[in-house]
């Protein structure tokens, strides 16, 4: 297989995977922002499903191996550019955005960060006497990582139910239950008297920490959508090192499989190295 035919197929993985993740995450923008908007209810468990983590994964492994394979400058452009195109068409389903401006920022921030990972991933080659495909790998995935997750949180903040936030004059109903929630199993215990008269304090209570907190936030909630689309980009970050091993970990045997099927091989080369003489 001639390396144009390699580098076509690759292409098409990254367009298959892209739209695989970017379908799935739409469903999981749609079930955020109805939650968020408070019509209806939303869970991590049900909204954010294993195959979205395994496509997020995956692709951004392809991306990362491609870039290790085909590093010319307008390779990886063409590979962001197709990764970004498949976004672009995807992000209309969760908001109907589509073209907007923040999406299309999205695009040049995927762009940008696949070049950092062009910078880091033939450094490190470069840098080796023996290609370690582990290293390379954690090295390139960050900021793939942080690109796509930074893609996500600007669909998720361009979401009907988080821009309506704006708008609003109290915590949604999604609020209002964990509140409630919240006062049922820890305040709820302490009230004396029967379950019908603990459970109509209880009522009252969380009615008047409802209100309260109303009454409190509600003028700050305009800056809820960037502060919500912040709080969840900062969770999913905070386990970008689980991302980086989990992406290694897929990785790295896909790089000797496919080096072991002639898709790509290694050859020793001399090189010269400058020395340091005092």
């Amino acid at each position: 297989m001639s390396k144009l035919y390699k580098f076509i197929s690759w292409e098409i993985a990254v367009i298959i995977f892209s739209w695989l993740f970017w379908r799935g995450f739409s469903r999981f923008a749609g079930e955020f922002s109805a939650g968020a908007g408070g019509a209806g209810s939303f869970s991590f468990s049900s909204g954010f499903t294993a195959d979205v983590v395994v496509y997020f994964l995956i692709l951004a492994v392809v991306a990362c191996l491609g870039i290790m394979f085909f590093g010319k400058i307008w390779q990886v452009l063409l590979s962001g550019a197709l990764a970004g195109g498949v976004f672009l068409l995807m992000a209309r389903l969760p908001a109907q955005t589509g073209f907007t401006e923040f999406n299309l920022a999205a695009v040049g921030i995927l762009l940008l960060f696949l070049f950092y990972a062009r910078l880091n991933i033939v450094s490190e080659s470069k840098e080796r006497t023996k290609i370690n495909a582990r290293i390379i790998l954690s090295r390139g995935l960050a900021p793939i990582i942080l690109a796509l997750l930074l893609m996500a949180s600007l669909v998720i903040y361009q979401s009907p139910g988080v821009k309506a936030l704006e708008k609003a004059s109290k915590i949604p109903p999604a609020g209002e239950k964990f509140v409630n929630s919240v006062i049922e199993n820890f305040i709820g215990n302490l009230i004396e008297g029967s379950p019908k008269e603990k459970q109509t304090v209880a009522k009252e209570i969380s009615r008047q920490t409802i209100n309260q907190i109303n009454a409190i936030a509600g003028p700050y909630f305009k800056f809820a959508p960037p502060v919500l689309t912040a709080a969840l980009f900062l969770m999913l970050w905070g386990f970008h090192g689980i991302f980086v091993w989990l992406g290694v970990l897929i990785g790295w045997p896909l790089f000797f499989v496919l080096k072991k099927a002639k898709f790509a091989r290694i050859e020793e080369r001399d090189t010269k190295a400058e020395t340091l003489i005092i």
